[in-house]
């Protein structure tokens, strides 16, 4: 099940497998930290009122979202174990996607739940609970839910042209097809791709010549070997297991700086030799 497939209208979550808010037995309250947070980073100066500007930066997100449960009695005990089944502690490093729906977009973000609050009152023996949840996603980027992809393959050579004497009709023949494709992030903010190079490739080398940032790694892949590289977590991995990040030579901006600018971004895929199949497939979601 892809995330977000239990979404059917506003006013709706999804985290682990189980809808939240409207339709279902718990209902929507109140919902906070979904809007921005920037941390500017300014600090005081030494004589003079104010500070010195910093660079702004968002902080993890916490998600706090408050409802009322209130089933059907024979429904109870059931809506309750899976509230506390899908804010169970996860004591890996894993975040799982919390899709959320409101009246104007559903988007996601990876988080993990850290908090449930049910209290056990008088409410509660009644069958009527006032809950609260919260979640803390490491990364605040609001994602939208379709991953966007394209595929540059290796440039084509051009073949004939013109031949000495000429003779008519002339024949120029065909050009070279490019290796390049515009991917674009519709959102608000810098969005993370993830670029796999399929060899046969010698020095493989990707460019966004929109931002002038460029991507290049040491490193000769035979047919069928791949190498991605994960620019939201700033890792290169041969063939989906093998640290490579050494390979990335000094022509190349920091990992986790090739980013996707909000709008168009031209990327080409270079390399210092191409083989037969060698490409370059990027996926990306815009981020908000």
């Amino acid at each position: 099940m892809a995330a977000g497939d239990l979404i059917t209208r506003d006013h709706q979550i999804e985290f682990r497998g189980l809808l939240l808010g409207s339709t279902t037995p718990y209902g929507w309250q109140t919902l906070e930290g979904w809007d921005q947070t920037v941390t500017v980073g300014n600090k005081p100066r030494n004589s003079g009122d104010g500070s010195y500007p910093g660079n702004g930066r968002r902080p993890e997100r916490a998600i706090v979202w408050a409802f009322q449960m209130h089933p059907a009695a024979a429904e109870f005990a059931a809506a309750v174990a899976a509230v506390e089944q899908m804010a169970a502690t996860v004591r890996d490093a894993t975040e799982h996607p919390l899709v959320i729906a409101d009246r104007t977009a559903t988007r996601m973000v990876y988080a993990k739940c850290t908090r449930l609050v049910m209290p056990r009152d008088k409410l509660f023996a009644a069958g009527i609970v006032k809950c609260g949840l919260q979640w803390v996603a490491s990364n605040p980027a609001k994602l939208e839910l379709t991953e966007r992809s394209v595929t540059i393959a290796a440039p084509t050579a051009g073949s004939g042209g013109l031949t000495y004497p000429l003779s008519y009709p002339i024949t120029y023949g065909t050009a070279g097809g490019p290796s390049n494709a515009t991917c674009t992030n519709f959102g608000t903010e810098p969005a993370d791709p993830m670029l796999t190079f399929v060899g046969p490739l010698t020095t493989p080398r990707v460019v966004n010549s929109t931002l002038t940032r460029a991507l290049e790694f040491n490193i000769t892949l035979g047919a069928g070997q791949t190498l991605t590289v994960d620019v939201g977590r700033g890792t290169v991995l041969l063939d989906g297991v093998t640290d490579r990040l050494t390979a990335r030579t000094n022509s190349s901006v920091p990992v986790r700086a090739f980013q996707l600018d909000p709008g168009d971004n031209n990327l080409t895929l270079l390399a210092a030799s191409f083989g037969a199949g060698a490409q370059l497939a990027v996926t990306w979601r815009s981020t908000y």
